[in-house]
């Protein structure tokens, strides 16, 4: 494998990381929203 092919590995990987912690976190905004009201 290349450098370009593991920094594409890598870079695919965090993504899939962010795309994840931010469903998380808009998941937990939501349940706080609708618990105060």
């Amino acid at each position: 494998m290349t450098v370009a092919d593991l920094l594409l590995d890598l870079l695919a990987k965090v993504g899939i990381v962010a795309a994840l912690v931010v469903v998380v976190v808009l998941a937990c905004v939501a349940i706080a929203r609708q618990s105060r009201r």
